[in-house]
């Protein structure tokens, strides 16, 4: 048996960073009231990385939506170290499925946006940008157009965009989903070394259980919808984190479980 260590020092976990407290959402349809989350709660805490998980159509990007105020749940609020942030813009960092760079700004321009949005000058805004294309693996490619730009390259850059906001809480609504498996699996190595360089609070959606066990310090399990909280799952693996953990005992017993609970019936095929 693998070796079982606590994954993030203790005193990380002692207060949450963001929490959704009773989150309920309902969209009016041609066919009548559609439920699409029901009493959601959870806390994220200062420091965690942590993956939600769940199937097709369960209400995990709405939930997102509503968390970085972009939606305003019917019931329940958010908090943002203990501040009620329900329905405000701008505390959480939030990066969508699309990448959505502007096709007609340089990269070092786009990657600028979120500096300039807090009130940076273009130039110095353009400037701190710059300095990051090195650690990002975008040097050269500054004066590129979003379009030259290869899948992993377009996603490393809406990651910096989404990191030099300077919020300490960011969401990413499945960043990786569109990559190649080579590719992928690089990135996903990569997003680590970020995280723990820059000290972010992270909740990460993906349909990818193997990805979700490698990246978490805990996994949220959403239902179909209505989507609520099932399971949290704590993944006592050990950091720095090599990707060789995914052959280990642990790592196969986690996804064991995980898809248990996702597909309870056998019978059923639920794209992972």
């Amino acid at each position: 048996m693998a070796e079982i260590v606590e994954t993030r020092p203790r005193q990380t976990i002692l207060q949450p960073a963001l929490a959704a407290e009773g989150i309920a959402r309902r969209f009016r349809t041609a066919r009548g009231e559609l439920d699409v989350l029901r009493d959601v709660s959870f806390a994220l805490h200062r420091g965690e990385f942590v993956c939600l998980i769940g199937p097709s159509g369960s209400g995990k990007s709405t939930l997102l939506e509503i968390l970085c105020g972009l939606q305003r749940p019917d019931e329940g609020r958010v908090l943002a170290d203990g501040r009620d942030i329900t329905g405000l813009v701008g505390p959480i960092g939030y990066m969508p499925q699309k990448d959505l760079l502007l096709p007609w700004k340089l990269a070092v321009d786009n990657a600028a946006v979120g500096l300039e949005l807090l009130g940076i000058g273009r130039r110095a805004a353009r400037e701190e940008a710059e300095s990051w294309f090195p650690r990002f693996g975008l040097a050269g490619f500054e004066k590129h157009y979003p379009a030259t730009l290869s899948g992993g390259m377009r996603q490393r850059l809406a990651l910096l965009r989404t990191f030099l906001a300077r919020r300490e809480t960011l969401l990413l609504d499945e960043p990786l989903g569109a990559l190649d498996a080579l590719t992928r699996r690089s990135m996903q190595t990569w997003l680590l070394d970020m995280w723990a360089d820059f000290g972010k609070t992270i909740l990460l959606v993906t349909h990818d259980v193997d990805e979700a066990v490698y990246l978490s310090d805990r996994i949220l399990v959403f239902s179909p919808r209505p989507g609520t909280i099932v399971a949290e799952i704590e993944v006592p693996l050990a950091r720095p984190r090599a990707y060789e953990v995914v052959t280990g005992p642990v790592f196969t017993s986690l996804k064991r479980e995980l898809l248990g609970l996702l597909v309870p019936d056998p019978e059923r095929v639920w794209n992972v």
